[in-house]
């Protein structure tokens, strides 16, 4: 059985479910620097993020191990998760697909294939700054004049829309791996003294 719409019935119902509609389509409000929440309206919709560094080990058993450590002091070339838990912290049931989560994919940073996960979650990307967003099958890119498959060192965006029913206290989470990129060596030399 469905939970009680936050839309009730009477003369308010049709605004509140052109909203909602409007809310499915689209991340409207900026809830963190590089996070939206299209539920954002709903003031009962709590974000926490958290980035740990991930570390892999192999046990007695040649069992690989992954390790969530401080991010602190990460270095080119390491592994880090970035965490997106969300919390309905109202009084209301959220219906399915009004929980929309869109990360950018830092630029220090390469999304590492296959890691985002979120359970009850369409995950969508995009390679073009988040103006459209697709999966992985059918995202292409152009490079030397030729379009290409695009590859996940190309992904600038991810979107989870999250596809349960939250009731009043329940969340979830969604995350995805990066690999911190190899730091550049300018090619003119870089002066700091002013002109």
């Amino acid at each position: 059985m469905r939970g009680i719409s936050p839309c009730r019935s009477g003369r308010r119902q049709a605004t509140c479910r052109k909203l909602q509609t409007r809310l499915r389509r689209k991340a409207v409000a900026s809830v963190l620097p590089g996070l939206l929440l299209a539920a954002d309206l709903w003031a009962g919709v709590e974000l926490a993020t958290s980035v740990d560094r991930v570390v892999r080990i192999t046990t007695a058993d040649d069992d690989i191990e992954t390790l969530l450590l401080d991010a602190a002091g990460v270095r080119p070339g390491e592994e880090l998760r970035y965490t997106v838990d969300f919390t309905n912290t109202s009084s209301e049931i959220i219906d399915p697909g009004i929980i929309v989560i869109t990360n950018p994919v830092p630029e220090a940073v390469e999304y590492l294939e296959g890691t985002a996960v979120g359970n009850d979650t369409e995950i969508l990307f995009s390679v073009d700054g988040g103006a459209s967003f697709a999966g992985p099958e059918s995202l292409t890119v152009v490079e030397g004049g030729v379009r290409l498959p695009a590859e996940a060192r190309h992904y600038t965006t991810i979107r989870w829309t999250y596809g349960g029913i939250l009731g009043p206290g329940e969340g979830g989470s969604v995350a995805f791996d990066v690999r911190l990129k190899e730091e550049e060596t300018p090619t003119e030399p870089v002066s700091d003294s002013a002109n």
